[in-house]
């Protein structure tokens, strides 16, 4: 086709090449497993000069007009917006969306769907299922939430992007986001949005509950706030809000890098010129520690050498971010 030379192809189901020259009109289709119809084909095509000149110009306009790069990516880019639409920009959106990262959490998802709606009227949940092998993205559908659900396993900053990235995509510029496995702290969400609303400045609010730290773990805080020049008193704290700038930088190819949301989300945060605002919050519901970089040594050892190093590397660099 590129060569102007008319094409005479099997008409085989299923394959890309029939398809090609009936869409260009390059040229002949011969039926599947048919040696009669080949031997007519080719003389047909031999003895017709103006069947030749007309298929193989088509071809080289069906080359320009369909095939290369440029029609190629704008066919594919109109395909991927039919399937999700939800990608195309929206108008900015003024209510709140809470974003729920889940994996296997059918005891608790439909509690925290529900505080949700009842403590934050108006709100829209969106729960991202993270491949939950029981009833959790269910239990989330019937309870009226959105549900995710990604093709791959993901770290719960991973989860927790995707939501932010489906909140951007709907226009929404503000956004709660709440880990499931500490699903007590649902119940604070209207403290948490009267502490926001009294800081308008704050790009990045984070909560803070005092009682739920161990010794070990306040002194890793003190660790970082020594390299970072941080003021918080928790790092890895996912029950947060996030503002227009917040997201922006949140789903970011950078902060895609990132495998926690913490020393280095911040670092990032602070590299962009945001204001993170720390939240203390009271904690007035049971509640068990399931943070899951500290359930073993290994993974706190892990963690503690991946945020070290990040915080050496970026940490006193600063910008012109004020941490409240």
């Amino acid at each position: 086709m590129m060569h102007g030379r008319p094409c005479v192809v099997t008409d085989l189901p299923g394959s890309g090449m029939p398809w090609i020259v009936a869409q260009a009109r390059s040229g002949l289709r011969v039926p599947y497993e048919d040696v009669h119809a080949w031997r007519s084909y080719i003389a047909r095509m031999q003895h017709d000069p103006e069947l030749r000149r007309r298929t193989g110009e088509a071809g080289i306009q069906a080359i320009r007009r369909m095939f290369s790069i440029g029609p190629c990516e704008r066919e594919i880019n109109r395909y991927y917006r039919g399937l999700a639409p939800e990608s195309a920009p929206s108008a900015a959106h003024s209510g709140l969306m809470v974003v729920v990262s889940a994996r296997n959490q059918e005891d608790h998802i439909a509690h925290i769907i529900r505080r949700a709606m009842q403590l934050a009227p108006g709100a829209k949940v969106v729960v991202v299922d993270n491949r939950s092998t029981d009833a959790t993205g269910h239990l989330a559908e019937v309870n009226n939430a959105v549900v995710l659900r990604p093709l791959l396993a993901m770290t719960t900053w991973g989860t927790l992007q995707t939501g932010l990235r489906y909140a951007k995509a709907h226009g929404y510029e503000t956004v709660v986001t709440i880990d499931a496995d500490s699903y007590y702290e649902v119940e604070e969400l209207p403290a948490l949005l009267q502490a926001v609303k009294l800081n308008p400045t704050a790009d990045l609010s984070v909560a803070f509950f005092a009682s739920q730290h161990s010794v070990v773990r306040r002194m890793a805080w003190q660790w970082y706030r020594l390299l970072t020049g941080f003021d918080l008193q928790d790092f890895v704290s996912g029950f947060r809000v996030y503002r227009r700038k917040a997201i922006d930088v949140a789903i970011s190819s950078e902060a895609t890098l990132l495998d926690y949301q913490d020393v280095g989300a911040f670092l990032l945060m602070r590299s962009y010129g945001l204001r993170i605002s720390e939240v203390p919050l009271q904690m007035h519901t049971a509640k068990q520690d399931s943070s899951g970089i500290f359930r073993s040594w290994a993974k706190a050892i892990r963690y503690f050498a991946i945020s070290t190093l990040m915080a050496l590397a970026h940490g006193r660099k600063r910008a012109a971010t004020t941490i409240q």
